[in-house]
């Protein structure tokens, strides 16, 4: 891990933005950018996160997903966080798939894209419980559904299991499950993302 890294406490921390994206972040961009103008009570909205790894003293391997802060100096772990109302983060999984591929035109290429959201339920509703997950979900569909951009996206699923939302990682802390129950809640939504290839960016 980057021993730069900025401790879970600090709520402080700004989402690194990239500035030139090609590939599958040109629609990550677009949506990083959409759900924190169109989602009122979104405090944080993070970029692509890459996988980490990390085995402790007792030979035991976590596997989480981290975000670039600031000016892409350092990594912020994304999973057990409780420092907002609301945040959200994108992770890529799966191959690159080219779709009808060319060599001697630009491409459009295919992958899996996962979005993920965890809220203080009772901060941004006191008055609805759990069933205030319906409409969030329902909200943030519709800004993924307006977002501008060339890329098209194709929902496969919306996982809202606690014990399934972070499927792929694993955390040791107990604590870490209680942030995924109410007044906690968390959502995830499986995109099949089409985009233009890097060739079309030169």
């Amino acid at each position: 891990m980057n021993s730069r890294q900025t401790p879970n406490i600090n709520k402080n921390v700004t989402p690194y933005i990239v500035a030139d994206p090609i590939g599958i972040d040109v629609p990550v961009k677009a949506l990083q950018a959409q759900f924190l103008a169109s989602l009122s009570w979104l405090t944080k909205s993070f970029g692509r996160a890459t996988t980490r790894s990390n085995t402790n003293v007792g030979g035991t391997t976590q596997i989480f997903p981290v975000c670039w802060i600031a000016e892409k100096k350092d990594e912020f772990i994304m999973i057990g966080n409780d420092n907002w109302q609301a945040y959200s983060f994108m992770v890529a999984r799966g191959t690159e798939t080219p779709i009808d591929y060319n060599e001697f035109d630009d491409n459009r290429y295919q992958r899996e894209l996962r979005i993920y959201f965890w809220f203080k339920l009772n901060e941004i509703d006191e008055t609805k419980g759990t069933e205030l997950l319906e409409t969030l979900k329902q909200e943030i569909l519709n800004a993924i559904t307006s977002v501008q951009t060339n890329s098209e996206f194709v929902l496969t699923g919306v996982e809202d299991d606690p014990d399934v939302i972070y499927d792929g990682f694993t955390y040791s802390d107990d604590t870490l499950t209680q942030r995924l129950l109410y007044p906690y809640g968390a959502l995830r939504f499986d995109f099949n993302v089409t985009y233009d290839g890097v060739e079309s960016c030169n």
